[in-house]
């Protein structure tokens, strides 16, 4: 919110809020954050198929953006599919134009307009590696924070 002290935030402006300052109160966003830094991506590729694992939801057109750059970038690939909501949520992805006009889809991009042209960008890398010879290959294995139940069950039951 860009507030250090999210005490200042009206909670009757909205619920999301109000939810927000009882998580601060109760002590679960210490240390923790609410967006997630580091998401779990995957790329599979299965004969002629790839397999595109995100944890999100992402538009048509977005789809449509991402699935290309995977068909053009992996070789012997005639199909893509995507799998959103894969080991993780982060919001929506939308295009920088259906991020622009703000509906629904583009106000819960938590990352923002360039958000698509990130995961494009790391699933065009992961595509490169996976046409390399399997000895050769070298994936990352930065792994996103894991949460302890204590902060989890502060997050999810209010009445704490």
């Amino acid at each position: 919110f860009g507030f250090k002290n999210v005490k200042v935030l009206p909670a009757s402006l909205d619920p999301g809020i109000a939810v927000i300052k009882k998580q601060y109160d109760n002590g679960s966003l210490d240390g923790y954050p609410i967006t997630p830094d580091i998401v779990p991506l995957q790329l599979f590729k299965i004969g002629k198929m790839a397999l595109i694992s995100m944890p999100g939801e992402i538009t048509t057109v977005a789809a449509k953006r991402l699935k290309r750059v995977v068909l053009k970038t992996l070789n012997e690939v005639e199909d893509v599919v995507l799998m959103p909501y894969s080991n993780g949520y982060c919001g929506y992805v939308t295009t920088p134009e259906e991020y622009q006009i703000q509906c629904y889809e583009g106000g819960h991009t938590l990352y923002g307009e360039l958000a698509l042209g990130a995961y494009q960008t790391e699933y065009e890398k992961l595509a490169l590696e996976l046409n390399k010879p399997i000895s050769s290959r070298a994936f990352s294995e930065v792994k996103p924070l894991e949460y302890p139940q204590e902060v989890i069950d502060k997050r999810t039951n209010w009445d704490h």
